[in-house]
Order: structure tokens, then sequence, then C-alpha cells
């Protein structure tokens, strides 16, 4: 080098890479991402708006999200707004777009929940690196519509369209089986046994699924029930005499406040403040034994060399714990998240691997 000359050293930019567990439902979008200190957990409502018009307001619900697509690899986003969660239902309380309505809506709107989910997560970089591990009920019908949707760059405002503008490059690392994530988070949490298989029973939103791993994590068994999820708990409830009375309208309860008020435990429906308790109560033995009992059936000849368990959504319910130990069944801790938590331990590890090859 010449003494004196002038030189530049251009800065690279490096883009923060997340793993992130994608735990698309039919009743909730979850994601589990790690943080400097942290598992983060962040959830939605899996409903969903376009909106053609920007808002005149910026938004910042505790389960709700805002973003705009500037542009980016999906063509078919660009120039759109997107509200997700309660904000969706808060802006079309009848007409927005439910994940649970069809399961090819999953696949279809994956993306939009995804960035919706991200809007409410305060990231101040102007580039994020998105690496996933998704699951789906059919990896056959589903797996390829996840990455073609998924996969890209998306320049994106969080919060309305002439915010700061961000740049998200978005990679699916994997499609797994629904239940790969919670059997991860099962076995990290001591709910395995050295040995023997474990039997699972998924409660989901639209789904029951019996499953059973061997030993080493194989799936051995997997179908959903022809009876449906908690979808059908809470329509029962709708429509019980006793609302039916409350109402005088001759039509179901309002699903959704009927939910909210399962899940903060009040079992008080909307203004009416009626308590509900007794009729939940009626209402989830009722729904419960033939599901589990079906489920037990399916799966009976690995029983006596299987430990048996409960994760999803419905294992968190109210009363739900104790009906199910009753039959010797425990509940996964934190049954709810079981599955995006596992899923981010594998993104984890897809990164790690990656990073090791490199050197």
């Amino acid at each position: 080098m010449v003494a004196g000359q002038n030189t530049q050293v251009k800065a690279v930019k490096t883009r923060q890479q997340i793993a992130i567990g994608a735990d698309f439902g039919a009743g909730t979008t979850k994601l589990a991402l790690e943080d400097s200190v942290s598992i983060r957990k962040l959830k939605h409502s899996s409903k969903l708006v376009t909106i053609d018009e920007p808002l005149k307001d910026e938004f910042s619900p505790k389960d709700g999200g805002h973003f705009y697509y500037h542009e980016g690899t999906r063509d078919d986003l660009v120039g759109k707004g997107f509200l997700t969660g309660e904000l969706a239902q808060w802006m079309r309380p009848t007409s927005h777009t439910r994940l649970s309505d069809d399961p090819v809506m999953k696949a279809e709107n994956s993306l939009q929940m995804l960035l919706g989910v991200l809007s409410t997560s305060c990231f101040n970089e102007e580039d994020l690196s998105v690496n996933l591990i998704v699951s789906t009920h059919s990896k056959e019908l589903f797996s390829n519509d996840l990455k073609d949707k998924l996969d890209g760059k998306h320049v994106v405002s969080f919060g309305s369209k002439d915010g700061k503008r961000t740049s998200v490059y978005t990679r699916v690392l994997s499609v797994v089986p629904e239940g790969a994530g919670s059997y991860i988070h099962a076995q990290s949490t001591g709910m395995t046994k050295d040995g023997m298989n474990l039997m699972s029973v998924d409660f989901g939103t639209s789904t029951i699924i019996p499953q059973v791993f061997s030993p080493n994590g194989k799936l051995l068994y997997y179908q959903p029930l022809e009876a449906g999820g908690c979808i059908d708990l809470i329509g029962a409830i709708a429509k019980d005499p006793s609302f039916l009375q409350l109402l005088r309208s001759g039509r179901a309860a309002n699903a959704d406040l009927i939910r909210e008020a399962i899940e903060d435990g009040t079992f008080e429906y909307g203004r009416q403040k009626f308590n509900f308790s007794d009729v939940y109560r009626k209402h989830l033995t009722s729904w419960l034994i033939p599901r589990l009992q079906k489920s037990l059936q399916v799966t009976n000849e690995w029983q006596d060399s299987s430990h048996l368990v409960a994760w999803g959504g419905g294992s968190q319910l109210p009363y739900m714990a104790q009906l199910l130990k009753s039959r010797g069944i425990q509940v996964v801790p934190n049954g709810c998240w079981a599955n995006c938590l596992g899923l981010q331990k594998i993104a984890v590890a897809c990164l790690a691997r990656e990073k090791n090859a490199k050197r």
C-alpha cells in the first residue's frame, strides 16, 4: 500500500437472523422467537382483513396487527394494507376472514398473519431475516404452498402506510408434521418416559388429533377425528337454552364473546355479564368424553406401552386438566404453546447446523 493513500472501508450491513417457530392455527396464529433474554411468545387470533384505503389512525391493540405491503416477492399483496387478529374483527365484525373457515386459508394467508403478528413486536431494524419452521396437518397437501407463500423479500411498514419501511426476508427452513414441535417441547419438559411410546391427544380449535410417537420420536400414528375441536364446544354453548332465553333473539350467542370469557376465566358474556360457568362445565364434559373415548379407541394397540399426555389450546381450558387427570392423562406444561415452542427449538438447531457447515 502506498503511504498516505486514502482508503475507505465499506461497512457490511448484516441482517438480524431470527429463528421462529410458526404455528398457523385455525383459531390462533402463534410465533415463538428468541431475544437476548428469553423466548418471546406472540399470538393473534387467526382473523384477517385486507384494506385498500389507509387507516386514519395508527393502532396498537393487545391482540391485533396492522401493516402495509409496499413491494416484494408477493405481487398480489403490493399496495394493500392488512389487519390481523382482533383489529380485523373490529374493522369488519362479521365479514373478516377466519382461518378456521377452510384449511386452505392457513397456507393462503400465512404470510399476512406472520407479518401481522410481527408488526406488534417492536423490531427497530431496517432489515430482518426470518427463518421459519412451520407445521401443517397435511405435509403432502400444504408443504409447497406454505413455502411458495412465505419465502421471499417483503418491504412493509408496520402500524401505518407512512411508517418506517422494513425489509423482511422470510425463509422456510422446513415444513414438519403437526405434533413434531409438541413432541420436542414435551421431551424438553420431562414429559416423555425412557423406553416408552408417547401417546398424545392434541386439542385444537377445529380438530382433535390422537398421535403416537415411538421412544425415539418417530410418528407411529396420526389421524384427526371426525368430531371437531373447541369450535364445537363453543358452538354448543352458544346454542344452549339459557343463552337463547337471555338474548331472546332466536339466534345463537356470539362465539367470540364466549371464547373470550372462557379464556379470561370470568365466564361473563358481553355487556350482559351473564355468568355461564355452569353451562360451560356441562358442555365441557359432554364434548370431551366421546372425543377422548374415540382417541383412546383408535390408539388402543399402543396404550400398554405408552405414556399418555395432552397438548394444544384445548388442553388449557378451565377444568380440563382435572378431567384428563382422572383418566390417567397428563397435560403438558404450557400446552397451548407446545407446538410453537418446539418448532422454535428446531429452527434454532437448523440455523446452528447451517452455521457449523460454513466453518
